[in-house]
């Protein structure tokens, strides 16, 4: 029994062993894995250590504008705009069409009725178209006999037409009974200045009516950038609270010389190239181009200011390469460049590019 027991007790010795040894051999191996990773780990950040991630963007040959962005107002173009007025005292009868309404050639406007001073005025005006009648005929007369002179003649002349023209007129207007004004063009009215009931002394305007499509804007530019603003320049127009209407394009007409005291701006004013679906007091905004022309282009962010210089980085087999290049023509996003060393397609640094030096080595990431 003793011998059976010894037995039993080397052999779980053994078993003892061996599972010691075979955990010693796992964790050296593993310590050796371990090591490789960290020796790779440790090559990779000494290589990032010596390059830099940036962003590029190639250069290349397009386009480029200077712009000045402004705000203003859709307004009658100069000239187009008619003032209905009466040549006598009314009442307004009646008023078919309200402001910013579209009318047509023929489309009834108002009605109007003669007020009592009207009446009178009709009366008057026949008196005088007697009046002057007679006193040519006398002058007629005394001209005959050599009595009267040849200006004399030509005054009494001239006094009765313009009494026959004011009562033609007045009878035209049918001063009698109620009158019916019609538009003679098409256009939109712009302005209602009477209400119905309302009394309108003689000559007061009663409507204001823009010739169809006769319509410019009218910008506010800041006064620091109005000395850039010239007459002709290419302005686009865009509608702020219709966005599916297309822009439209056009030139400016006219730069005011003075501040805009309602709006400390100056007023510039712009002509459309055509027709446009431009509502009358619409607010638009407009991109006036200054400048454009074919140029070298890269992003705003590629260039960086270097004493009274500029420079760039361009990425060179791996290396940032830096050029000097002089600035031209720049917008919000981009800029103009040109000098020596450089052609579209190269590819220039956009980001990182603070932290570069002539020829440190680069490592382009993702331009997302």
């Amino acid at each position: 029994m003793k011998s059976i027991h010894r037995s039993i007790v080397k052999t779980s010795i053994a078993v003892v062993l061996v599972l010691a040894i075979g955990i010693i051999v796992l964790l050296k191996g593993n310590q050796g894995k371990d090591g490789e990773a960290l020796a790779l780990a440790s090559e990779s950040d000494k290589v990032n250590e010596k390059s830099a991630l940036v962003q590029v963007a190639p250069i290349r040959k397009g386009t480029i504008e200077q712009t000045i962005w402004a705000y203003g107002s859709v307004i009658p173009a100069p000239g187009k705009t008619k003032v209905l007025a009466i040549p006598f005292a009314v009442h307004v009868k009646s008023v078919y069409v309200t402001e910013g309404q579209s009318v047509r050639r023929g489309d009834r406007l108002l009605e109007l009725c003669p007020s009592p001073d009207a009446k009178l005025t009709l009366e008057k005006a026949m008196i005088r178209y007697e009046a002057a009648q007679k006193r040519l005929k006398t002058v007629e007369e005394r001209f005959a006999l050599k009595l009267a002179t040849g200006e004399e003649l030509l005054l009494a002349q001239q006094a009765f037409e313009e009494a026959k023209a004011e009562i033609q007129m007045l009878k035209n207007m049918d001063m009698a009974g109620d009158i019916v004004i019609f538009s003679k063009s098409n256009g939109i009215v712009s302005r209602l200045f009477k209400t119905k009931g309302a009394l309108v002394a003689a000559g007061d305007p009663v409507m204001e009516i823009v010739a169809d499509n006769e319509v410019e804007v009218r910008l506010g530019v800041e006064p620091e950038d109005v000395s850039l603003v010239k007459k002709g320049l290419r302005v686009v127009v865009i509608p702020v609270n219709r966005p599916r209407v297309p822009s439209v394009t056009g030139r400016v007409r006219a730069v005011s010389q003075s501040i805009n005291p309602a709006t400390r701006l100056v007023d510039v004013f712009v002509t459309m190239d055509s027709k446009s679906a431009l509502m009358l007091n619409e607010y638009v905004k407009a991109k006036i181009v200054v400048e454009s022309r074919q140029a070298l282009i890269v992003p705003r962010s590629a260039v960086l200011p270097s004493g009274d210089k500029y420079i760039i980085f361009l990425v060179k087999d791996g290396k940032a390469r830096l050029n000097t290049v002089h600035v031209g023509t720049e917008n919000g996003n981009e800029v103009e460049i040109w000098g020596d060393g450089i052609s579209v397609g190269d590819q220039v640094v956009t980001v990182g590019n603070y932290e570069l030096t002539d020829g440190m080595a680069v490592r382009i990431g993702d331009n997302r």
